[in-house]
């Protein structure tokens, strides 16, 4: 049997297969996901952790449930080689998502994790940075009671 990539379905994950011509050949989805619904009937579906690429394969792509819908996070095409070995490549991944490639036991395990977001604001860990104090105002700016700028103004009137 020659070599062929494996791709590792976090939770909230499903890889959509695509074969020669665009045809949808697979929907992997993880285990612990919701139901999908409406699903393509011409297509196979399997829940799985884990995807393996097959002779005729063209295309992976993944999808995420994000803010509470599906978004598309990376996609792969399957490249052939002349040992026959079926790999990954290509890959192309969306903002915010990020793609690992682990050799284990001679093979490799590609997964589409989700980037920590960062802000401008404080870094991981530490507190933000105390505001500075604002300056007391000074003795004309205050008004005696009973004599605000608002009553002199009404006066005028």
């Amino acid at each position: 049997m020659s070599r062929r990539d494996i791709f590792s379905l976090d939770r909230n994950q499903r890889a959509d297969v695509f074969c020669a011509g665009g045809t949808l050949r697979l929907i992997a989805d993880h285990p612990l996901n919701a139901p999908l619904i409406g699903m393509c009937g011409k297509a196979a579906f399997v829940r799985a952790t884990e995807l393996t690429v097959e002779q005729g394969d063209k295309t992976v792509v993944v999808y995420a449930a994000r803010a509470g819908r599906e978004q598309r996070v990376a996609s792969a095409a399957i490249q052939r080689q002349p040992n026959g070995a079926m790999l990954l490549t290509d890959w192309q991944v969306e903002e915010g998502f990020s793609h690992r490639r682990e050799p284990v036991d001679g093979v490799s395990v590609h997964r589409i994790v989700a980037v920590p977001a960062t802000s401008g604001a404080a870094s991981a860990g530490k507190a933000p940075a105390k505001a500075p104090a604002r300056p007391a105002p000074t003795a004309a700016a205050k008004s005696s009671p009973g004599k605000s700028r608002r009553d002199q103004a009404s006066r005028r009137l």
